[in-house]
C-alpha cells in the first residue's frame, strides 16, 4: 500500500475495509467499482485514491490486515511449537470462515479470474514461508522443503476452503478442523 496520508488513515481505511467486504458479499472483485466502494464507505473518490492506487491495493491490505489479525491471535495463545502454531491457526482460521461465511462464500464461488484467490493464497504463501524460516533459524528440521510445504499447505487450504463454501452445510468448523489437523500433521514432524 502506498502511504499518502496522515490524518485519519485509520478510519478511513476502516471504512474502505469494510466497504470492499459488503460489496464482495454480492459482486465479485471484477465487477466492483472504485466509486462504488467509495459510495458505500461514504467517502470521496479522491479520498480513496489518496489511500490506495486502486481496488486490488484494497483487497490486498484487507487480506494482508486479517491475516496478521490472526497470526496475532495464534500468538496470543502462546503456542510451544510450530505444528501448535499452526494447529492453532486452523482451528481459528476455520471458525473465522465460519463465522463470515457470506463472505467468504462470495469471494471464493463468484471470483471468476481468480485474482481474489491468487492474492490470498499469496499473502498467506508468503507469511507461511517466513514463519517456517524462522523456524528453521531456531534449529527446526523440517521433512520438506519450505517452500513445498508451504505451496501444498496453502494450495490444500485453498481447495478445501472452496470445497466447503460449496458443502457448508455438510460440515461444520469443528468437523473441518479435526479433518485438517489430520491432514497437515505429517508436514510438521
Amino acid at each position: 500500500m502506498v502511504s499518502r496520508g496522515k490524518t485519519n488513515k485509520t478510519g478511513i481505511d476502516e471504512a474502505l475495509v469494510k466497504a470492499l467486504g459488503n460489496l464482495l458479499i454480492d459482486n465479485s472483485i471484477e465487477n466492483i467499482k472504485v466509486i462504488d466502494i467509495c459510495k458505500e464507505a461514504n467517502i470521496p473518490r479522491s479520498t480513496f485514491y489518496y489511500h490506495f492506487n486502486d481496488k486490488y491495493e484494497l483487497l490486498e491490505y484487507t487480506v494482508k490486515s486479517l491475516t496478521s489479525n490472526i497470526a496475532n491471535e495464534v500468538i496470543n495463545n502462546n503456542p510451544s511449537s510450530i505444528r501448535e502454531y499452526y494447529s492453532n491457526l486452523e482451528k481459528i482460521i476455520t471458525h473465522y470462515i465460519y463465522d463470515n461465511k457470506e463472505l467468504y462464500s462470495s469471494i471464493i464461488l463468484k471470483n471468476e479470474d481468480m485474482r481474489t484467490l491468487k492474492i490470498l493464497g499469496d499473502i498467506i504463501s508468503d507469511d507461511l514461508k517466513e514463519r517456517l524460516y524462522e523456524e528453521e533459524e531456531k534449529g527446526y528440521k523440517f521433512k520438506y522443503p519450505v517452500e513445498v510445504v508451504s505451496e501444498f499447505y496453502v494450495g490444500g487450504i485453498s481447495r478445501l476452503s472452496s470445497f466447503w463454501m460449496k458443502n457448508i452445510d455438510k460440515y461444520g468448523p469443528d468437523d473441518l478442523y479435526r479433518y485438517l489437523d489430520e491432514l497437515t500433521t505429517s508436514l510438521f514432524e
